[in-house]
């Protein structure tokens, strides 16, 4: 009977490869992978990302539509100054509203009792003491 010297060794070494893979499949279940980390991080980040364009824009629109709302009531008011007094209020220079109670048509309005405040642009001057306001 002829032996070949490879054999054991390679039966050896077999074992030997069978026993560390057993070992690393039982070794990953008990945690994460560095690539699987930083997969669920990249993930988690784009929907971030996405969740606060979007409400950047939803913002937006808030605003914007805090805007309209405000410039109709205050034609509205003009309207209601107009129709009692039967002329626009007086104003001799270009008009910014940045406390809605100061300029010349917050004091006419007001004054009148039509609006107890006129709007402030909801960007800038949102608590009244912005340096910005509707310019008309």
């Amino acid at each position: 009977m002829v032996t070949d010297p490879i054999s054991p060794m390679y039966y050896a070494f077999a074992f030997m490869f069978k026993t560390l893979n057993k070992r690393k499949r039982v070794k990953s279940q008990f945690g994460f992978t560095l690539i699987e980390l930083l997969v669920v991080i990249a993930i988690i980040g784009l929907l971030s990302t996405m969740v606060s364009v979007s409400l950047d824009s939803a913002k937006k629109k808030a605003r914007d539509a805090r805007r309209i709302s405000d410039l109709s009531q205050i034609n509205l008011a003009i309207k209601l100054y107009y129709h009692e007094k039967l002329y626009f209020p007086i104003c001799t220079a270009e008009t910014l509203i940045e406390d809605g109670l100061t300029d010349c048509l917050s004091l006419a309005l007001v004054g009148e009792g039509l609006m107890t405040r006129l709007p402030v642009d909801p960007l800038y001057g949102g608590n009244g003491t912005a340096s910005w306001g509707y310019d008309y």
